[in-house]
C-alpha cells in the first residue's frame, strides 16, 4: 500500500485536523474498544460452557453475539490507532515549530556580540541536548516496541495474511501487558498528550515573541532578563516533550496490544470450531460459516494494520528530522 493511504484516511475524517478532538475521540474509541474487548472475552468463556454441556442453540446464538462483539472491538481499536497516528501528526508539527522558532532565536542572539552569543550558546547546547535525551528517553517507554510491532507489520504482510496474524501474535504472545492496560491509564496518556502539545505552542510564542524583542533590541538592553525567560522557556519545554512523546508512544503500543488479544480470542474460536463439529457433535454449516466469517475480519485487520504502518513510518522519519534539527542547533 502507498504511503498516501494513511493521508487519504486523514482526509476523509474532520477531526483529524483538530488536536483537542482528535483527544476527545480517542477517549471514545479507547473506553469502547475496552468495553468490547472485555465483552467478547466474557461470551467466548461462556460459549466454551454451552458447547461442553451440548447446548448448541445457545451455543450458536452465543458465537454469533461474540462475532459482533469482536468486529466492533476490531473497529474501535483500528479508529483508535489511527487517531493517535493523526496526532502524532500535531506532535510533529508542533516540535518542529518550537525547534525552528529556537533556532531563529539562537541565530539572532549570535549578532548581538561575544558576550550575549556565549551565554545563549551555553544555554541553548545543554537544553538541546537534553531535549534529545527526553525524545529519546520517551521513545524507550512504547516506541522501540512499536518499532518492533511495525517492522512486523510490514514484513509479515508480504508473505500473506495468515502468517502476519501468526507474528503479529508472537509478538506479544503473553498478555503480561494487561497492566499497561488500563482503561484509566490510556484517557490519562490521551490527556497528557494533547495537554503537552498546547503547552509546547503556548512556549513557542513566547519564544517567537522573545526572538521579536530581541530582533527590535539593538541596543543590548534587557540582555539579562531575555536569557532568563529563554532559558525557562526551554526547561519547559524539555519536560513537555518528554511527557507529549512519552504518551503518544504509550497510546499506540496500548492500542496495539489491545488488536493483539482480540487476534488471539479470534485464534481460539477458529481452532475451536473444528473441534466442536467432531467432539461435541456442533452442526457444521453455522462453524463454517462462522470460520468464513472470521477469514474476512483477519483480512480487514490485515490491511488496516498496514495503514497504521504505513503511517508510523512518517511519523518515525518526523521524529528523526527533529532529532537531527537539535543536533545542527548542538553544533
Amino acid at each position: 500500500m502507498s504511503i498516501f493511504g494513511i493521508y487519504s484516511e486523514k482526509w476523509k475524517r474532520f477531526a483529524s485536523y483538530f488536536k483537542g478532538f482528535l483527544g476527545l475521540e480517542e477517549r471514545l474509541e479507547g473506553r469502547k474498544a475496552y468495553y468490547y474487548m472485555h465483552a467478547e472475552k466474557k461470551e467466548l468463556r461462556k460459549i466454551q460452557s454451552l458447547v461442553s454441556e451440548h447446548k448448541v442453540s445457545q451455543a450458536l446464538k452465543g458465537i454469533k453475539k461474540w462475532h459482533l462483539q469482536i468486529a466492533k472491538a476490531v473497529d474501535k481499536e483500528v479508529k483508535l490507532g489511527m487517531s493517535q497516528i493523526f496526532q502524532y501528526f500535531h506532535v510533529i508539527k508542533i516540535t518542529n515549530h518550537f525547534v525552528e522558532v529556537l533556532g531563529k532565536f539562537v541565530s539572532h542572539a549570535r549578532s548581538r556580540g561575544d558576550v550575549f552569543k556565549g551565554r545563549v550558546d551555553a544555554v541553548a547546547q545543554e537544553m538541546t541536548h537534553r531535549m534529545t535525551a527526553a525524545i529519546i528517553k520517551a521513545e524507550k517507554w512504547g516506541g522501540d516496541d512499536l518499532k518492533r510491532l511495525m517492522a512486523i507489520i510490514n514484513e509479515a504482510l508480504n508473505k500473506g495474511q495468515a502468517k502476519f496474524l501468526d507474528e503479529l501474535r508472537l509478538a506479544f504472545k503473553e498478555e503480561n501487558n494487561l497492566s499497561l492496560l488500563g482503561k484509566f491509564a490510556l484517557r490519562m496518556d490521551i490527556k497528557i498528550e494533547v495537554a503537552n502539545e498546547r503547552k509546547l505552542e503556548a512556549l513557542s510564542v513566547q519564544l517567537e515573541r522573545l526572538d521579536k524583542s530581541l530582533e527590535g533590541n539593538r541596543k543590548g538592553e534587557n540582555y539579562d532578563k531575555m536569557l532568563g525567560e529563554f532559558e525557562k522557556i526551554l526547561l519547559e519545554g524539555e519536560h513537555d516533550l518528554e511527557k507529549m512523546f512519552k504518551a503518544a508512544h504509550l497510546i499506540m503500543k496500548r492500542d496495539l496490544i489491545l488488536m493483539i488479544m482480540v487476534l488471539a480470542d479470534k485464534e481460539i474460536m477458529e481452532r475451536l470450531g473444528s473441534k466442536w463439529i467432531q467432539v461435541h457433535f456442533m452442526p457444521e454449516k453455522p462453524i463454517h460459516e462462522e470460520e468464513m466469517s472470521l477469514e474476512e475480519l483477519g483480512k480487514k485487520i490485515s490491511e488496516k494494520a498496514h495503514t497504521l504502518a504505513n503511517g508510523f513510518g512518517v511519523i518515525l522519519k518526523g521524529e528523526k528530522g527533529i532529532e537531527q534539527k537539535l543536533k545542527v542547533l548542538i553544533r
